[in-house]
């Protein structure tokens, strides 16, 4: 196996390559420089764990998310050795890794990475943090797709509720976590909550936005779009993920106060 310099110059290549769309051209780099995972384990450095994750993060692009697992948790745990479970490199790489089991079609492992992502963010980044939103929406999302709904749902209200507490509820972040809670409610057959939700995402968008912006026209098309056939609500045991967030009652539809 290449060693760190000639790692180090295959990822830089392979991100030339990315520049300019060339997804089979990077591959090709890392291919060459990561020849199998026994060599890559035994190596073991940080150099390893970026050629690791970005080699994951092609092969999903590839639509060969099988192979990227391996290669994720290798990344993954390299740089939990390297830098600490908690470290901005470690927590990246965690991220790239439920992106790689959501791919692979094991929902239920994506679940128990954004899990412990959700619960680190905070943990590093402070409970107001931009990040930690959008890692709270990426661990609703996960459970969304392993059936658990209720959970789900809860989870992204209250993460929506906490969001314009603290930026707003003209932010644009905020809106798109609306558009994805209405998602939601529309895959689990809710209409009138997703209506419910789709228009005051519009809304906001409308008032608080620049007129050129795109995001409402958008989420108004993602309001028009069927729900998904293939998505499945599964019974759950308990109402709430484990996550660092306090949910509102269950059942009970999001009445959003107008801004």
């Amino acid at each position: 196996m290449a060693g760190t310099a000639e790692l180090r110059s295959a990822v830089a290549h392979a991100r030339l390559c990315l520049e300019s769309a060339d997804v089979s051209g990077a591959l090709a780099q890392l291919e060459r420089a990561l020849p199998d995972l026994a060599s890559a384990r035994a190596a073991a450095d940080d150099a390893v764990a970026e050629a690791a994750t970005l080699y994951a993060t092609l092969l999903v692009s590839a639509d060969s998310a099988d192979l990227a697992v391996a290669w994720a948790e290798l990344g993954h745990s390299v740089y939990c050795t390297v830098t600490g479970p908690s470290s901005a490199l470690s927590l990246q790489a965690q991220a790239v890794l439920g992106r790689v089991w959501t791919a692979a079609g094991d929902p239920d492992r994506a679940v128990a990475v954004y899990a412990d992502l959700a619960r680190r963010l905070p943990e590093r980044l402070g409970p107001a943090h931009r990040q930690v939103f959008n890692g709270r929406a990426d661990y609703a999302a996960a459970l969304h797709r392993a059936g658990r709904c209720e959970s789900a749902r809860a989870l992204l209200a209250e993460s929506c509720r906490a969001h314009d507490r603290v930026f707003g509820a003209g932010d644009r972040d905020g809106i798109k976590m609306l558009a994805r809670l209405g998602s939601m409610h529309r895959d689990c057959h809710d209409e009138a909550a997703a209506d419910a939700v789709f228009t005051e995402a519009v809304r906001r968008g409308r008032k608080h936005l620049p007129a050129d912006d795109r995001l409402p026209a958008n989420v108004s098309r993602l309001a028009a779009a069927p729900a998904d056939p293939d998505h499945e609500c599964r019974p759950e045991a308990r109402a709430d993920p484990p996550a660092p967030a306090t949910f509102g009652r269950r059942g009970r539809p999001i009445r959003w106060q107008g801004v």
